[in-house]
């Protein structure tokens, strides 16, 4: 459990905070004690990941602290998303006597296992929840996110580099033998880390791509668009009517959390973060109008294809495709959307960065574990079984 010393306010002597909730951890301080405790003075990592799993606010407006000493609980309400069912006033601290006689029971009891569930019990009791999707803020901020390529189809291997740092992960399902299944379990595997997920369904298909939004895709990455109408078609198949075409079964969904997420329905939409992935010439040619589309988030190039597609296949550093990749980012970005791109040569993926990529993969699961592998079987004298490697990425 995450803790602090500060200074207690009547006796003037140091004791531990707790902050078992902390919905105000990336906007306010908690108030504990009689002082703000700023969010750098706790470990809040995990802490964050209760508060946007996968994208949805699942607990919300409650801060809780409980002193070693004397067992004092202090709460504030300190979510600028949303209000608490006790009408409590954001960067203020009041006492347990302010809950209702049956939520008071915690208020002289040490910190323990069975407080910290109470506390929980408490923010679960607080009914407003908010549709959220920090990739696409982040991309509307002009924040670079920096990403991982997951083809392993697996949720053990996506929990693993999940706690990496990588920005965020795309479970690939153009190329890796995933299904709307395999694609949950990792979407489960993940959400309680920072990294944000990608999903890339096999096409440009609405009945997958609403499968893919129902197990809680919130952002995809539509491969092999060739012009503004699939562009458009990406979009439609994200939205509900009347803006789109997105079939409504949100009771089976666990994207609206089986109907528990208040006005799911409403405020999906804008939760969607569309982008659309240009591999041809012909795609190369209709950029601008591909660009014009409204929903598109972002434009990612897929430089395997596009190389093949222009003569190069295999060869995406052949000085023509460079110069393709390097004007559309520039074109993309002053058409005020993202550019994308995967690419695990670093010295490129680096110039991307410069000329204004947004999200880059700078790396593929199965090809580090495959170098990996191979890199340790050669410092052993083990090269001999290996058949050798070859490939984009």
């Amino acid at each position: 459990m995450p803790a602090a010393t500060t200074i207690d306010p009547e006796t003037q002597r140091p004791r531990k905070v707790f902050d078992t909730i902390s919905d105000n951890a990336a906007n306010a301080g908690v108030i504990l004690g009689g002082r703000p405790i700023k969010p750098d003075e706790l470990d809040l990592r995990w802490i964050s990941a209760l508060l946007y799993r996968n994208g949805v606010i699942e607990e919300t407006g409650v801060a809780a602290g409980v002193s070693e000493s004397s067992g004092q609980w202090r709460g504030v309400a300190a979510n600028k998303l949303a209000p608490t069912m006790f009408s409590w006033k954001r960067d203020r601290s009041y006492s347990a006597a302010r809950l209702p006689a049956r939520y008071q029971r915690a208020r002289a009891t040490p910190f323990t296992s069975t407080t910290a569930t109470w506390v929980r019990s408490v923010a679960g009791l607080c009914k407003e929840k908010t549709m959220k999707n920090a990739f696409k803020d982040a991309l509307k901020a002009g924040r670079p996110q920096i990403g991982l390529w997951l083809g392993l189809a697996n949720s053990y291997s996506a929990e693993l580099v999940a706690g990496a740092g990588f920005d965020w992960l795309l479970i690939d399902g153009e190329h890796a033998p995933n299904n709307v299944q395999t694609v949950l379990t990792q979407l489960q595997a993940i959400a309680p880390y920072p990294s944000q997920p990608v999903v890339r369904p096999s096409w440009n298909d609405p009945v997958q791509i609403k499968q893919l939004l129902d197990v809680g895709a919130q952002t995809l990455l539509v491969p092999m668009v060739q012009n503004a109408d699939e562009a458009r078609d990406a979009v439609a198949a994200t939205r509900y009517p009347p803006a789109g075409i997105r079939g409504v079964g949100s009771a089976l969904a666990r994207a609206s959390r089986w109907n528990r997420i208040p006005d799911y329905l409403h405020e999906a939409n804008d939760a969607m973060c569309v982008l659309v992935q240009i591999e041809t010439r012909e795609a190369m040619s209709n950029l601008a109008s591909i660009l014009d589309v409204d929903g598109i988030d972002g434009v990612f190039i897929g430089p395997a294809d596009l190389s093949a597609d222009m003569g190069f296949a295999g060869n995406p550093q052949h000085p023509a495709v460079q110069a393709a990749i390097e004007n559309a980012i520039v074109q993309i970005r002053a058409a005020g959307k993202a550019p994308g791109i995967l690419m695990a040569n670093e010295q490129l993926a680096k110039r991307y960065l410069e000329l204004g990529a947004l999200f880059v993969a700078v790396g593929v699961d199965t090809t580090l574990l495959a170098r990996g592998a191979e890199a340790l079987a050669a410092r052993f004298g083990a090269e001999k079984n290996a058949p050798g490697s070859s490939g984009v990425y």
